[in-house]
């Protein structure tokens, strides 16, 4: 036969009740009027509550609002210290086989605790609360995720996301963490947080250390570009300018220019004189003289300071030595009188005409100033010792050709000027 116990709140003299019966039912009333039943195995209330049930414990409330209280877990002490860190929590415990027949219950495997953040009083402003979320590491309760009376979310190992949405609204927000805060910000927030300004991504001097003035990008902390594939694209002109002159050009982080002179074999000046053009000569003194005005090379020195200037003539020879040289002039003024070069010395007593290719290596040159050589040329005697170059017809002979070509820097082995 089942067994009712009434409880009315209007007995103030009840203290303890205990109900400890399968079949047993709890009836709670108010002034005579039920409010609710509680069917359970045991229930002890003697100062706190101690709720034991062996199948799952169901709770109804009347309440019809979110507003209205379904459940209330209070916590009613009193302390002359303040209320800062107290609270109400709920425990998560477990059960576990000590040995095949040994149970040990009431074992800790998490706890949600609501504290106090401060002193609560009178004052509404003083009366803010944190929730902590805690779960069983190494036998201990750890807290894995703390809400704080601000709404800002702490957690103690790694956030992970599992899905978030990809948008092109302005208006999308972005998580950031600001000093270990996690906030959810907008684009311009985000670039203000960075020190990027609150203006449109167009303006790349907002980061500090980049300038954008009049067309000039300046990273003053960039070293490095990184990319599997780097291309430069521009519309009109691409301009490499290293202000100490080095030049560098590797294959997997191994240099294989010589000694920064990626620049070496670039031609600095070409000049050629008799393309579809009637044949011209220059008939050759016992004197240096400049072959032809147009005869020249201008070109600015490379930062090693070092070039090549190549030269190539038809000599139609006559039994006398014949000199090369460069002038610095239209007139001629030699260059450096090393530079004033013996190329034909002809055999016994026959003449000789021969397609003449000739160098020189001028070293000693300040980077970045404009040089313009002449060629210059003379003969042993003035008994018919011609240079010719040009022609517009068939048979006749090659432009005359100059040019300048930057070498690298003098390195031990690989570029040696002796």
């Amino acid at each position: 036969m089942a067994k009712n116990l009434k409880i009315d709140k209007l007995n103030p003299d009840l203290t303890t009740v205990t109900v400890d019966n399968r079949d047993t039912a709890l009836e709670i009333s108010e002034n005579g009027v039920k409010t609710g039943d509680l069917s359970c195995n045991n229930l002890t209330v003697d100062g706190k509550a101690d709720i034991k049930k062996t199948g799952a414990l169901v709770i109804e409330s009347p309440a019809s609002t979110v507003s209205n209280k379904h459940l209330v877990l209070s916590n009613i002490t009193q302390s002359t210290l303040g209320t800062d860190g107290l609270g109400a929590s709920i425990d998560f415990d477990q059960t576990y086989m000590y040995d095949l027949s040994t149970p040990v219950h009431g074992v800790d495997s998490g706890r949600i605790e609501v504290l106090c953040e401060q002193d609560w009083t009178t004052t509404s402003s003083t009366r803010d609360s944190e929730m902590k979320f805690k779960t069983a590491l190494n036998g201990s309760l750890e807290t894995q995720l703390t809400i704080s009376s601000a709404g800002a979310v702490a957690t103690t190992g790694a956030l992970t996301v599992g899905s978030v949405s990809e948008v092109g609204s302005d208006t999308d927000k972005i998580l950031m963490s600001d000093s270990g805060v996690v906030k959810y910000v907008t684009g311009a927030n985000l670039r203000s947080y960075i020190g990027a300004g609150t203006s449109s991504v167009g303006a790349l001097n907002d980061l500090s250390d980049v300038t954008y003035s009049s067309g000039d990008l300046t990273i003053s902390s960039l070293d490095k570009i990184i990319a599997s594939d780097f291309v430069v694209d521009s519309g009109a002109s691409v301009e490499l300018d290293a202000h100490n002159g080095n030049f560098v050009a590797k294959k997997a982080g191994d240099e294989f220019s010589v000694a920064n002179s990626a620049y070496a074999g670039m031609i600095l000046g070409y000049t050629t004189d008799g393309i579809d053009a009637a044949r011209s000569s220059k008939t050759l003194t016992a004197a240096f003289a400049v072959t032809d005005s147009a005869h020249k090379v201008k070109f600015v020195a490379p930062p090693s300071g070092v070039v090549e200037i190549f030269v190539s003539i038809y000599g139609d020879f006559n039994r006398r030595q014949v000199y090369l040289g460069l002038s610095d002039s239209a007139t001629y003024n030699a260059v450096d009188v090393t530079h004033e070069h013996s190329i034909y010395l002809p055999w016994g007593a026959t003449a000789g005409d021969v397609q003449i290719d000739h160098r020189w290596v001028i070293t000693g040159l300040t980077a970045g100033d404009s040089e313009e050589y002449w060629l210059g040329a003379k003969s042993t005697h003035i008994m018919s010792n011609i240079l010719r170059w040009g022609g517009d017809a068939s048979g006749e002979y090659q432009p005359f050709i100059m040019k300048a070509t930057a070498l690298p820097a003098a390195t031990t082995d690989y570029a040696v000027y002796g």
